[in-house]
């Protein structure tokens, strides 16, 4: 099976970067290798007409969350996509994933 040309070209650029393998990291190290390899690869953020900030209560403290509203749209009820990033819920967060 053959990787797709856009993800073997960052691979290709990871490696010859000498990034370690994130596993042998430990997790602060982890995540902020992370951040800035996102801070590289992530394109420009679209425009929306409103993006709040919010947080829900957890069982270990509160989880942070973001509401984007899409331009041409009103405020009030309208449909929802709720995405949980995945990757061990380690080094990621919302900003990486935005």
């Amino acid at each position: 099976m053959s990787l797709d040309p856009d993800d073997q070209q960052v691979l290709d650029m990871m490696k010859a970067a000498g990034r370690p393998p994130v596993a042998e990291l430990q997790p602060e190290e982890a995540r902020r290798m992370y951040r800035a390899s996102r801070a590289a690869l992530q394109p420009e953020l679209p425009v929306v007409a409103e993006l709040r900030d919010l947080s829900a209560p957890g069982p270990a403290g509160f989880i942070p969350l973001r509401i984007y509203r899409g331009i041409g749209t009103e405020p009030g009820p309208l449909p929802v996509m709720v995405f949980y990033r995945g990757g061990g819920y380690v080094i990621g967060d919302l900003d990486t994933h935005d």
